[in-house]
């Protein structure tokens, strides 16, 4: 068994996060030596963290930190002569391992404690010259030498590229300065591609983006930075920061332009009205109510059969089923299907026939469904109203003829049905909802009265469609379920 080496009352050098470190050592306790630094400090270490031992140089506690003063002043002259390419050169073709010791005596011309120890932290940190095997080093062949020399200068390269754009982007988004055109054009290169495709965004520049910007989303700054600079993509800010997808495939347009619903026996909708928003161009239930002799009220909600539309599997049905919704956004609305179908073809527009997928409900006096029934059609749209105007009509007893008459008997059903649900036990909650508008530079922001007539009626009636639908389904087809 080979014995410890015994470095009581020597001066040594230890690693010590990645540096040399010199002290005394005071103590030996098997594995660990307790050691001062220069300042008088002790400290403990393993034993198996000293590298180099000073056997010609004498210290003890009065003269430590004079003694360490010097030797650190003689290894700064010494790295700062140290060429770790010169020596490669020297010894590359030699195809053997060499001792640090060995390099610093060829290096320097001179064998020396201090020498060695500058060696050897040198090749420790070394990632380009040479290989380590334990404590020995043997030259890299000049062609891995190349290959490392382009990687370190590339990352060299963009750092300092990435450096010089976080100050630029930090200059711009804190109105420092203004870019100045060799400055923005890299920017603008790199930040263009980072917020058009949200699945290919670099995390460097996301890191460079956070760091300019804390409080803000990245692809938001990215956004503001690019629009101080006048180069702000053509689409809305929301739907850009979103990642919405806006344009459809060249494939989906083309089936959407030629798309044509099933012919379906027309039927009597009633006086059907649709109730919508006034900029609402994506009209997709109407409303029909009449009375019955034993005082019960039919209503049918009319939902825009789409489906007719799309053929199964289609461009259309493909696009619709990665999209799975339509995105209301303050400045854009993102459909889910192309404007020729969703507000022209499919949209219930008053005066026009269109494909319905009708929910008929007859509604007992005291608001109990008693029957019910679910089909497709097709039928004539009558008129068209905005809430505002339904609001008006209702609380206006004025108001005479068809369509005041047909408002009247939906409020109706609407309230029984609604009276009827709270009785058996539902929480009506409402609360005003926050509206908002963008036109380019004008923001208008409206508050919505939820609890208006006119939403009430319309909300309860969405109610029971999907109530019928859910009882259609249960029944039909319970396995499914």
């Amino acid at each position: 068994m080979t014995s410890q080496p015994k470095y009581l009352g020597s001066l040594v050098e230890y690693l010590d996060q990645g540096r040399f470190r010199a002290g005394l050592v005071v103590r030996e306790q098997d594995r660990h030596l307790a050691l001062l630094d220069g300042t008088g400090r002790e400290k403990l270490i393993g034993r198996d963290l000293v590298l180099v031992r000073y056997s010609d140089r004498k210290a003890d506690a009065s003269n430590l930190a004079d003694v360490i003063a010097e030797l650190e002043h003689e290894r700064a002259e010494l790295s700062s002569e140290l060429d770790l390419n010169l020596l490669w050169e020297v010894v590359h073709e030699q195809g053997r391992t060499f001792r640090a010791d060995e390099l610093a005596d060829l290096f320097y011309g001179r064998h020396s404690a201090a020498a060695s120890s500058v060696m050897l932290e040198a090749l420790l940190s070394d990632r380009l010259y040479f290989t380590r095997r334990h404590l020995e080093f043997q030259a890299r062949a000049p062609e891995q030498v190349e290959r490392l020399r382009m990687q370190e200068e590339k990352i060299r390269m963009r750092s300092e590229e990435f450096r010089e754009m976080q100050r630029v982007i930090r200059q711009i988004l804190h109105g420092a300065s203004e870019a100045s055109p060799e400055e923005a054009a890299p920017i603008v290169a790199k930040l263009k591609p980072y917020i058009e495709n949200p699945f290919t965004r670099s995390r460097d520049l996301t890191a460079i983006l956070e760091h300019a910007a804390p409080d803000v989303e990245p692809v938001e700054a990215a956004f503001e930075i690019l629009d101080r600079l006048g180069e702000a993509p053509s689409l809305p800010r929301f739907a850009t920061i979103a990642g919405v997808k806006t344009d459809f495939p060249e494939a989906v347009m083309a089936e959407a332009a030629k798309a044509t619903a099933p012919e379906r026996q027309e039927s009597d909708g009633g006086f059907s009205i649709t109730i919508d928003d006034e900029e609402t161009v994506e009209i997709d239930d109407a409303l029909s109510c009449e009375s019955l002799p034993d005082g019960s009220l039919r209503v049918r909600v009319h939902i825009a059969l789409v489906a007719d539309f799309v053929a199964k599997d289609g461009a259309m049905d493909r696009e619709a089923a990665q999209r799975a919704t339509t995105v209301y956004l303050p400045e854009i609305t993102v459909r889910m299907l192309p404007d020729p179908v969703s507000c022209a073809a499919a949209s219930l527009i008053a005066g026009e026939v269109r494909p319905v997928l009708t929910t008929d409900v007859t509604i007992s006096p005291d608001g109990e469904v008693t029957e019910a029934s679910i089909y497709p059609t097709r039928i004539r749209i009558s008129q068209r109203l905005n809430y505002d105007r339904v609001d008006q009509i209702l609380a206006d007893p004025e108001f005479s003829g068809e369509l005041a008459d047909s408002l009247a008997k939906l409020n109706l059903a609407a309230s029984r049905l609604r009276e009827r649900r709270r009785r058996a036990g539902a929480m009506l909650i409402q609360r005003r909802e926050a509206k908002v508008r963008v036109h380019g530079d004008d923001i208008q922001i409206e508050v919505l009265d939820t609890g208006s007539p006119s939403r009430l009626l319309v909300g309860e009636f969405m109610v029971l469609s999907n109530y019928v639908a859910a009882r259609y389904a249960a029944d039909h087809h319970p396995d499914h379920l």
